[in-house]
């Protein structure tokens, strides 16, 4: 494996990150348009749109703060393929005629963010699964681990509210499952 290609493999994680962050903020437009008319006016409010206009804007906002990645962005993608096949493909076969595009691409988007990477973290005795833009609060001195359960590589990102190191206490239970 050339070097470049090493390197740009340490930047999925990152670069998926990124990607989940923007298709979000991209699909949140679809919903707050068609609650709030804005940042333009929707179609009016009525039958499936009302159930869509909520996905789009409550699974965003989800998306957003990485609240149950996977579980949202998995329904979004199906909430997307059926807007694709019930409003874009009875007016023709081809995306670009029927202006379908970018449902076709946020629920394929939306089907990646949901299968890439995976792994548990056990807190206090409880499994959490945890994947791609995932957020999971430990408190302090709580118990816990962490095991990857996907193929992809599972990399973490730790805050501490401490000024150093030093007051850092670690308390790891056996991995989850093990």
């Amino acid at each position: 494996m050339s070097t470049i290609t090493a390197r740009m493999g340490t930047l999925a994680p990152y670069v998926l990150s990124i990607l989940r962050t923007v298709t979000a903020l991209l699909f949140l437009q679809h919903g707050l348009s068609k609650v709030f008319s804005f940042p333009v006016p929707g179609p009016p409010l009525h039958g499936l749109l009302l159930l869509a206009a909520f996905l789009e804007t409550v699974g965003s906002l989800l998306l957003l703060g990485g609240a149950y990645t996977r579980i949202v962005a998995f329904i979004l993608s199906g909430e997307t393929a059926f807007a694709y096949f019930m409003g874009h493909a009875p007016r023709s076969f081809y995306p670009i005629a029927n202006q379908g595009e970018a449902a076709v691409l946020f629920c394929f988007i939306f089907l990646y963010i949901s299968v890439a990477g995976a792994g548990v973290v056990s807190l206090d005795g409880e499994e959490i699964p945890v994947g791609v833009g995932s957020a999971v609060f430990i408190p302090g001195m709580a118990e816990h681990g962490i095991r990857q359960t996907g193929d992809e590589v599972l990399r973490l990102f730790y805050a501490f509210p401490v000024d150093s190191f030093d007051g850092v206490e670690y308390l790891f239970s056996a991995a989850p499952g093990a």
